[in-house]
């Protein structure tokens, strides 16, 4: 079975399309899906690695995505697939392309690309913020420098936790339906004893938050955490209406991302200064509002300072982990009675 690394290989054709962009010539590997419909973090990092690849052969400095902007359109289905890329806006700094992935002649995702080439992060990430270190990290001496929200160093995570809310996508019988052989993941257990309270929080007029972190791991050692990669990872939370408490849930349902916006913070590989991990990092999320079913949410992907189980816990791995992408997207909810049989995209929207 095909590695991620390998999932989101593609091929530049020799033609470009009509209106000029580049096309590159891939395959929707069913491996990476989420009830039998191909993941839409696996889909953006099949854009992504088109667009890199678009920058490099263009002979380009600018080859660190910045921010990436995209609608799903339609769903995607296991086989061929092309992405047309084009150049919107060159500049010194910054540049602007735009990313179309279609399927038989029809078009699944919109983005929008932009470019730049990243300054090196700081040796010593704990300099203070000023006009020549114009850095507000984790490791900044601030009060209002945002650290890791994870409380669990990995080390001391069951990759199977128990799960008491049965049937949910993240209880312990279901790992969002990717094989043990290509994922392993662990709930940082004090982020959900934080999320579950202690039962007297509306009697005492105190606010929970619907927030959601594990540590997730790459088990296949060809696969490891890179620009691409993030893009999945982006992708992989507990959606907030699954984290309600049992007598405020509703059936297990599935959710269709409409539109995700997404922010990429650092290179990779990261200096020294900061913990990173070669397989593993930490995927949280959180969210405030569901209307009708369509939610946000809002996730966070962070270098991860060890392997699942591996590694000892050193003091101030929060502060030397380093943020490595914010995503914001909005999504829908809809009953898994639906999806039997599977309906259009078209049809939900």
């Amino acid at each position: 079975m095909p590695s991620f690394s390998s999932a989101i290989k593609t091929l530049r054709t020799a033609q470009p399309a009509s209106d000029g962009s580049t096309i590159y010539n891939g395959v929707v590997d069913l491996e990476w899906s989420v009830f039998g419909a191909p993941h839409g973090g696996y889909l953006l990092a099949c854009i992504v690695n088109c667009t890199t690849d678009f920058m490099k052969e263009a002979g380009s400095k600018q080859v660190d995505p910045a921010h990436l902007m995209s609608s799903f359109l339609r769903a995607a289905v296991k086989g061929p697939y092309e992405v047309h890329v084009r150049m919107v806006k060159k500049g010194a700094r910054w540049t602007n392309l735009e990313a179309k992935m279609f399927q038989n002649g029809s078009l699944l995702i919109v983005s929008q690309a932009l470019y730049t080439e990243f300054p090196a992060l700081p040796d010593n990430p704990q300099s203070s913020f000023s006009d020549k270190n114009q850095n507000l990290l984790p490791g900044t001496p601030s009060p209002y420098a945002y650290r890791s929200p994870f409380l669990t160093h990995p080390s001391k995570c069951d990759p199977v936790p128990v799960s008491n809310e049965q049937g949910r996508r993240w209880s312990s019988e279901s790992v969002l339906f990717f094989i043990p052989s290509s994922l392993k993941w662990s709930e940082d257990p004090g982020l959900r004893a934080k999320r579950e309270g202690s039962g007297n929080e509306w009697k005492e007029g105190k606010r929970l938050e619907l927030e959601w972190g594990a540590w997730c791991e790459f088990t296949r050692p060809e696969d490891e955490v890179d620009t691409n990669s993030l893009l999945f990872f982006a992708d992989i939370f507990s959606s907030i209406p699954e984290l309600l408490p049992p007598d405020e849930k509703v059936t297990p349902h599935y959710y269709p991302t409409l539109a995700m916006s997404i922010q990429f913070h650092a290179r990779l590989p990261l200096p020294s200064s900061f913990v990173s991990s070669r397989t593993t990092v930490g995927c949280y999320s959180t969210g405030y509002f569901i209307h009708d079913g369509r939610h946000e949410q809002l996730s966070q992907v962070w270098s991860a300072p060890s392997r699942i189980e591996e590694g000892e816990e050193e003091d101030g791995w929060r502060e030397k982990s380093m943020i490595l992408l914010t995503a914001t997207q909005i999504a829908l909810s809809v009953g898994l009675k639906a999806l039997k049989p599977r309906p259009s995209r078209d049809s939900i929207l």
